[in-house]
């Protein structure tokens, strides 16, 4: 039998699959629990296109071939209908999904799934029908022994509607990376090195502010047309996602995911993830989303054993400063 090697999927940073690793294999089942419930209620607000029915009756019907059978025990199809709702979901926009089997330990081949739940097996024959992946898609290698790895932690950010309009801020005190070091933090090199999520335009390509005060980087819409423009997405539910970076794209630099959702004058919570390198841990999910459900502290605490989760800093206010 002759087999070729194919890319695994998607470059992956976010600390999403490392969450997924704690909720299918913590020790403690009421941690697991837990985890699957903020995960769960997380794919929900990314206001999925198919219900967790749909993607299961899907995934059940498969058995694959007789060379390459198709199995995924409860655990793994809690996990495969999870990632598959969120890849489809208006948040995340995917195409394709590829999921193998659990009896497959190869990052190759697997069943595709469209966004529409059309699907096609690749095998990893040679002359089989199917045998190319798409470029770009995510990937559930269940069959794989995930590597454990650090979760990236949060930093403590808030946003508010102020002087400088649609404004947020990030506590950079205890970040302190190689790759990202607050205290030779470069603003043009962050402004032009930043972008949106969705169209990839730079921030200074934008308009977007920057600037930095003690221990801390703002981030502000503040022309008119920004706040015209953009405006509205941060007041809504779907708010606006920015990728922070200070280096020309690399897959192995640090970078902050920040998501600008607020509607008042009153400072709010704001999620910053940290993303460090790699997270797919050796090849076991594969995702491009940045972000990942935000736990409670004493999850959290529970989580130490894992890895570290946040940074904390109970000092941050808002302040008024001049750009």
């Amino acid at each position: 039998m002759e087999y070729f090697e194919k890319k695994a999927g998607v470059h992956t940073t976010g600390p999403l699959p490392l969450l997924i690793h704690a909720a299918l294999s913590h020790p403690c089942g009421t941690i697991k629990e837990r985890l699957w419930k903020k995960l769960e209620a997380f794919v929900e607000s990314s206001r999925p296109k198919h219900s967790a029915l749909e993607v299961e009756k899907v995934l059940q019907s498969f058995q694959g071939t007789v060379l390459e059978p198709f199995l995924l025990d409860e655990k793994n199809l809690r996990a495969a209908v999870f990632l598959t709702r969120l890849a489809f979901s208006q948040k995340e926009g995917q195409s394709r999904i590829r999921i193998n089997s659990q009896l497959t330990p190869s990052n190759q081949g697997g069943l595709v799934l469209t966004h529409n739940l059309k699907s096609y097996f690749i095998e990893r024959l040679s002359s089989a029908k199917y045998t190319r992946s798409p470029k770009s898609h995510w990937v559930f290698n269940p069959g794989r022994e995930p590597i454990q790895a650090d979760i990236p932690p949060r930093l403590n950010a808030k946003g508010w509607i102020g002087d400088h309009g649609y404004e947020a801020c990030i506590v950079l005190k205890d970040f302190d990376k190689e790759d990202w070091s607050y205290s030779s933090l470069d603003i043009p090199s962050l402004l032009r090195h930043s972008y949106l999520r969705d169209s990839r335009k730079s921030l200074l390509e934008l308009g977007i502010d920057a600037w930095k005060r003690g221990n801390r980087l703002h981030i502000a819409l503040a022309r008119p047309e920004l706040m015209i423009q953009y405006g509205p997405r941060v007041s809504s539910m779907e708010g606006l996602w920015l990728v922070l970076d200070q280096h020309e794209e690399s897959e192995e630099a640090s970078k902050i995911s920040l998501h600008m959702g607020f509607s008042e004058e009153k400072p709010k919570l704001l999620t910053a993830q940290v993303v460090l390198g790699q997270t797919d841990l050796g090849g076991w999910i594969c995702s491009d989303c940045g972000f990942a459900p935000q736990l409670e502290e004493d999850l959290n605490q529970k989580l130490l054993e894992w890895s570290p989760i946040t940074i904390e800093d109970e000092s941050l206010y808002p302040e008024k400063l001049a750009a």
